[in-house]
């Protein structure tokens, strides 16, 4: 039960973390960046949930 939580808690982060920098966003220039970050995120995220 707790991976479970854990993986609710860092996914939802990870959703927030993407409407921050949707809201935020220009996607010109910042946007190869941007997706680079968020896929850095995903890549750890994955790791976490298939750790356990």
């Amino acid at each position: 039960m707790i991976t479970r939580k854990l993986a609710l808690v860092v996914i939802s982060d990870v959703v927030e973390s993407c409407a921050i920098i949707v809201l935020r966003g220009t996607w010109g220039k910042m946007r190869r960046e941007k997706t680079k970050w968020l896929e850095l995120k995903i890549r750890s995220l994955n790791k976490m949930l298939f750790k356990f």
